[in-house]
C-alpha cells in the first residue's frame, strides 16, 4: 500500500504544474483555517503554506510535516480539484479503493503488531493540530479498521478532516490529529449528548479522552457519556 502511495504522489506532482499557484494555496489553507481557532501553531502551518513558491513545494510540505502520508491521503484531492483533472482523480479514486482493501482486511490487533514489527509503517504525530483520542473497548480488537471507518462516517461529516497518528494497544486506542476547518463540527457533536449516545450504541464501550487546541484541553470521559 506504502508503495501505490508512492505511485499517487508521483501522480500528483506530475498533474500540478503549471497549475496557478494562489487557487491551490487557498483550496489548501481552507482546510488549516477556522474562525477562533488559529493558534500559534496553526498560523505558522498558514504562514508557511503562502510562502511557499511552487505546487511542488507545497506538496513536499504536506508530505514531510506529515499531513498526507499512506493512511492520510484525503488532502491530495485539494490537488485535484485544483488541477481539475479527471485522470489525476481517477488515480485517487483507485487509491482509495486500495486503502480501503487494505483495511478491510486487517483486524486492529494485525495493524498494531505490523506497526510494532516495522515501525517504519506505523502513522507519526502532527505538530500543531490538535489532537482527538478515541478509546474502543473489546470486541474492537479483532474487528477491522474499515468498520470503524464505516462507523464514523455513518455518524458525523468531519471523518476525512481527521488525520490518524497512532493506533495503540490499550483495549484500541487510536489518535488523531483534527484539521482545523471542522474543529468546530467535531466540538459540536462531541458535546452533544444524542451523538455521544449513537456512539455508544455503536461501539459498546468509546472514551473520547481529549479535543481542544494544543494548549487548552477539555476532555470528555466516559463518565460524562453515561
Amino acid at each position: 500500500l506504502k508503495q501505490d502511495f508512492e505511485e499517487l504522489l508521483v501522480a500528483v506532482l506530475d498533474a500540478v504544474r503549471g497549475v496557478d499557484l494562489d487557487n491551490l494555496k487557498l483550496r489548501i489553507s481552507w482546510f488549516f483555517n477556522a474562525e477562533g481557532f488559529i493558534t500559534a501553531d496553526v498560523q505558522a502551518i498558514l504562514d508557511q503554506l503562502q510562502s511557499l513558491t511552487s505546487p511542488q513545494y507545497i506538496l513536499n510540505f504536506l508530505v514531510t510535516r506529515n499531513f498526507i502520508g499512506y493512511l492520510n491521503y484525503e488532502l491530495t484531492k485539494a490537488f485535484q480539484k485544483a488541477v481539475k483533472s479527471d485522470q489525476l482523480k481517477a488515480r485517487i479514486e483507485e487509491y482509495e479503493d486500495k486503502h480501503d482493501a487494505f483495511i478491510r482486511h486487517f483486524s486492529f490487533n494485525a495493524i498494531i503488531e505490523a506497526f510494532r514489527q516495522r515501525p517504519n509503517l506505523a502513522p507519526v504525530s502532527v505538530v500543531g493540530l490538535p489532537q482527538l483520542s478515541v478509546r474502543l473497548e473489546t470486541p474492537w480488537e479483532g474487528r477491522s479498521v474499515y468498520e470503524w471507518k464505516e462507523v464514523l462516517a455513518k455518524l458525523f461529516t468531519w471523518p476525512p478532516h481527521l488525520i490518524i497518528v497512532s493506533i495503540e494497544k490499550n483495549c484500541i486506542v487510536i489518535k488523531y490529529a483534527v484539521l482545523p476547518f471542522s474543529i468546530s463540527s467535531v466540538l459540536r457533536d462531541l458535546k452533544d449528548p444524542h451523538m455521544l449516545e449513537l456512539l455508544k450504541r455503536e461501539l459498546a464501550t468509546v472514551e473520547v479522552s481529549e479535543i481542544a487546541p494544543p494548549h487548552q484541553q477539555v476532555p470528555v470521559t466516559a463518565q460524562e457519556i453515561d
